[in-house]
Formats: C-alpha cells, structure tokens, sequence
C-alpha cells in the first residue's frame, strides 16, 4: 500500500509523471536509469525533493530501494495493468483519482514528456497544483514528420493544445520546439523556457592525449 506523501519541510516537494506506460524497470532495463536520475539527485542536494509517478508494478519498488532519497509511487500497484495497451491508455484516466489524495502535500506537478501529459492535467484540476510541462521531444511536429496516420496526428494535437493550455510553465529543449508551441498551439511565450538536453560533463568531456584525424562524430539519434 502506497501512503499519502506528507510535506513535513519547507523543503519545495515536485510530483514527476514518467511518460505513459514507461516505468523504472524499463529505464533500467535500456540503461538510463542511472541518467535519467542523475538529474534528480543534483537537485535534491540543493533542497528539491521528488516523489516519481512511473507506470510500474512490483519490479518498481524494488528498484526504488536503491534511491531511498526519493519517493515512488508505482501505478500498478494502485490500478489494473490489463495486457491490452488500449486498456491501459483508457485505465490512465482514472489514476489521477487515484493519486490526489496521496499528492496533496506536493507543491508541483511535473511532466518528463509529452507523452502521457493528459493524466498530468488531470491531476491539476484534481489538486490545483502548478503544472510544468516539459515536452521532451516535441510530439506532434515528430508525429506529423513521421508520416503517422491523420488519426494519430490528430489525437496527438489534441493531447499538446490540452497539455500546453493547461501548463502553468513550459520547458522545451530547442528554439524550434518553442516556435511550435507558440504559433501551433498558441502557449504564450511568456510561459516557455528553452532548457536544452543536457550532459554530464564529468563523464563526456575532452580526453588527455587522444586526436583523431579525418574523423567525424556524430550526437543525436537514428531513431524515436
């Protein structure tokens, strides 16, 4: 059973929804959970505490032992998990029922993507917390590039005008995201920050006595 988070510090207290039908075994299992985190760890030292909302089961908790700094709340443990994905999506409406009352002594909710930003907004009009959207990639300019189907294309407009409406602030990682939620969906500029993807330069940095020549490196991804 999953106890109500209480708020006993003047320490700020942000809930962070993974994005839609990802969870803590699936970044470990792909290898980022010691990345993705690492962000998170930083900002705890500076007095930011988090309680994660992950799409999970049991596996969650148990990978959560290793991060006793943070709270977790897995989703299914507290709702069904069908094996059908259609299931699942329609059954994320009802976890923001299931989770107010265990987020009413955060200060913000917070999304890590677009992705599943519906059960974010959701849960602001439940709690009335601030939002921050941040949309990772931004999802409807890469579904339309993509060539998805104009039903795709369509839900995932539906989902961004929703999410980007509702955000109190909006955190994009490039200058073209942000040109997208302004003049696609209208999200005033004041509302948006450019915060680039970011790196750990104590592991990716320069390496003594290494150069290569005729060589061309390459930073990005050949696939969503």
């Amino acid at each position: 059973m999953t106890l109500p988070i209480k708020n006993t510090t003047n320490r700020p207290h942000i809930a962070v929804l993974f994005t839609w039908d990802v969870s803590l075994k699936i970044w470990k299992d792909k290898g980022l959970l010691a990345r993705e985190l690492r962000l998170y760890q930083e900002l705890h030292k500076r007095g930011v505490d988090f309680t994660f909302i992950t799409w999970g089961g049991q596996s969650d908790l148990e990978i959560a032992k290793t991060y006793t700094q943070f709270h977790f709340i897995p989703l299914y443990t507290i709702i069904p998990c069908p094996q059908l994905k259609v299931l699942r999506a329609l059954l994320s409406l009802i976890a923001p029922y299931a989770l107010r009352t265990q987020l009413k002594h955060v200060d913000i909710i917070k999304t890590n993507q677009m992705w599943g930003a519906w059960v974010a907004v959701i849960l602001k009009w439940l709690t009335r917390k601030p939002l921050i959207l941040r949309s990772g990639f931004e999802l409807y300019d890469f579904t339309v590039k993509s060539g998805a189907s104009k039903l795709r294309q369509n839900f995932i407009k539906l989902i961004s005008t929703l999410a980007y409406k509702n955000a109190n602030q909006i955190f994009v990682a490039t200058s073209h995201d942000k040109k997208i939620a302004i003049h696609t969906f209208k999200a005033p500029s004041a509302r948006i920050t450019l915060r680039p993807n970011w790196i750990d330069t104590d592991i990716f940095k320069p390496l003594e006595g290494i150069k290569l020549q005729n060589k061309i490196l390459f930073v990005g991804r050949l696939s969503a």
